[in-house]
């Protein structure tokens, strides 16, 4: 692997470490050298998540680093509203990439998602925002940061799958998100949806335990 730091890539293959299938799947090592360790971040809501990776990337692009080379991979569509308005409030220009191509309904009347319908169709084309994708969405593409969000239980695997070919689908589609990361990678999950008191607590993903 050229693209991805060691620490990166050590994290994808202990994703697939795990198999039952793990004979199978190749185990690749880096060509680079060493980065910075993969960041596990848990948070006690959905909201405070969103706010949470903004802010991270807002403290990267004040560091120099350029919007275009951060990305959000969600495993569906529904995470990437909430994402939108955290990156707003940190006034951070953004595209939404979704499993059908770009964001053309919930949030049509969203300025920053027109402007991505435009760069699609090669008018006007302007990169220079944060990538907020699904990960099958992301499939070809890399990103120098990459911010993996929603890693529990229902997600990533989405649904409750057993052992079989569907979950090792997702696992292979957890593998794809892991290595869009050349320098760095940020995972993380919520552990609960609105974090009211008693609301019932989520489990973090079986692939990163």
């Amino acid at each position: 692997d050229y693209r991805s730091t060691p620490q990166i890539v050590n994290y994808a293959n202990r994703v697939l470490a795990a198999s039952p299938q793990r004979a199978d799947y190749l185990k690749l090592s880096s060509e680079r050298s060493k980065g910075r360790r993969v960041t596990e971040t848990i948070y006690g809501s959905d909201w405070e998540e969103a706010q949470g990776v903004a802010t991270r990337i807002r403290k990267l692009v004040d560091a120099g680093e350029s919007p275009a080379d951060c990305a959000i991979l969600t495993r569906v569509n529904a995470q990437q509203k909430i994402l939108c308005k955290a990156l707003g409030e940190q006034h951070l220009r953004y595209r939404v990439r979704r499993d059908s191509g770009w964001q053309n309904s919930a949030l049509s009347d969203d300025a920053q998602t027109r402007l991505a319908m435009l760069e699609a169709l090669g008018v006007g084309a302007d990169l220079s925002g944060v990538t907020i994708s699904t990960i099958h969405a992301s499939k070809g593409l890399e990103f120098k940061h990459v911010f993996l969000i929603g890693c529990s239980e229902g997600l990533i695997p989405y649904g409750a799958p057993q052992e079989g070919e569907v979950l090792e689908e997702e696992r292979r589609l957890m593998y794809v998100a892991v290595t869009r990361a050349e320098d760095t990678l940020d995972v993380s999950y919520a552990r609960t949806r609105e974090g009211n008191e008693g609301e019932r607590a989520r489990r973090v993903s079986r692939f990163f335990r």
